[in-house]
Formats: structure tokens, sequence, C-alpha cells
């Protein structure tokens, strides 16, 4: 059976935004690796009826970036 679901993105200040909503698990996947293109800020895509996350992308790049930026990232 193929669920709902939608795709956040969540930005350096730990906010979260709504990016859009899929049908299938495939599509989710699919829509978080071309997100995963246009952004290094982390995106995750959740079952709307579950809550469960069912992918990620961008881990940790946009917290390494933020340390690059303020210089506190190690060399």
């Amino acid at each position: 059976m193929n669920h709902d679901y939608d795709v956040f993105e969540i930005y350096p200040d730990h906010s979260i935004k709504w990016r859009i909503s899929v049908h299938g698990t495939q599509n989710a996947l699919a829509t978080l690796e071309a997100l995963a293109e246009q952004t290094v800020n982390e995106c995750f895509a959740s079952n709307m009826d579950t809550q469960e996350i069912v992918g990620h992308v961008n881990e940790g790049r946009a917290s390494a970036r933020i340390l690059d930026d303020d210089g506190f990232a190690a060399n």
C-alpha cells in the first residue's frame, strides 16, 4: 500500500519548513534526492499517518557549514 508523505527542510536556525506532499514511498525518496541537489540543509520525509520518517538527506551538512562559516571547524 502506498502512503502519503510530507517532505520538510530543516534550516540552520532549526526552523522547519514544509516543502511538498507526495504519494508513495518511492516518490518521497526521489523527491528527497532531488531536493538534496538544491540545498545543503537537512531534509526528511515523514508518513502523514504514522509520523514515521522514511528518509533523510544532507544530515549534518548544514551543521558543518555553520561551523565553517563561524570559523570553529577543525582543519
